[in-house]
């Protein structure tokens, strides 16, 4: 898939994320608020909850995230290559 809308995604949902810098393992814990666990590439090599600033995940566009907990702290990886429903 080119794009993923969080709203479209249910609760609990697993995405695989590929970048060009790595491949993310991403759970969606509330679509609403953008709210999301995720692990991997060189930034998450544990699972982290973040909320994602953007209302999807696309192709050619970087993810930007905030740290749960720290809304100071932003994370962006790498252009997204690909989405998938991992399953």
């Amino acid at each position: 898939m080119d794009q993923v809308f969080l709203k479209d995604v249910p609760r609990g949902e697993l995405l695989e994320v590929e970048t060009n810098g790595g491949i993310y393992t991403v759970e969606v814990l509330d679509p609403g608020e953008r709210k999301l666990k995720i692990q991997g590439g060189k930034y998450f090599p544990n699972e982290t909850e973040v909320i994602l600033r953007t209302v999807l995940i696309k192709a050619g566009l970087k993810m930007f995230m905030y740290l749960v907990g720290s809304s100071d702290t932003v994370v962006e990886t790498a252009k997204v290559v690909g989405v998938r429903l991992k399953l």
